[in-house]
């Protein structure tokens, strides 16, 4: 049963109302009770067992939160060197605010010589449907426990791609 300090593994699709999926991933394994991902999923994973099926809304809130008043920040090419080609409009990118405080940002635009940051995740504000099935559930080990995430994939966190 999935609780707090166990390894589920599940495949997921997320979906907005037009039916677009978002993200989804197929045996992705997470550590549940380490906020590993989106909160309404861990929510709606809370007691189920393998082969269970979940499908549920997932309120703003508990996904990506309400889209926040903030003036974007604009920032020409050569803020980025190299890597201003490889951005894409959704990408988040670590950011220190004036307190040295991790923050991440969103391109939300790319004109020119210009991208345009934002605080608002892409998926601010809206709700999600979420679907999954449980493929697996077991402890998690000390090692596991204490690096937040598990270690079945490769020893490497988790990559959920939105989550």
């Amino acid at each position: 049963m999935i609780t707090e300090n166990k390894v589920a593994t599940i495949d997921y699709k997320l979906f907005i109302d037009d039916g677009t999926i978002v993200d989804s991933g197929s045996s992705f394994s997470y550590l549940h009770g380490m906020k590993n991902i989106l909160a309404g999923m861990e929510s709606a994973l809370v007691g189920k067992n393998t082969g269970d099926e979940v499908q549920v809304d997932i309120p703003a809130e508990q996904a990506f939160g309400q889209p926040q008043d903030f003036e974007p920040l604009k920032f020409h090419r050569s803020d980025f060197g190299q890597s201003f080609d490889r951005l894409e409009v959704g990408m988040g990118l670590n950011y220190k605010d004036e307190n040295q405080k991790d923050i991440i940002l969103y391109v939300s635009k790319i004109l020119g010589s210009y991208a345009t940051l934002t605080i608002n995740h892409p998926l601010a504000g809206k709700t999600l449907q979420f679907q999954a099935t449980v493929q697996g559930v077991r402890d998690a080990t000390i090692a596991e426990i204490n690096s937040g995430y598990p270690h079945s994939s490769g020893g490497s966190a988790p990559s959920c791609s939105c989550c």
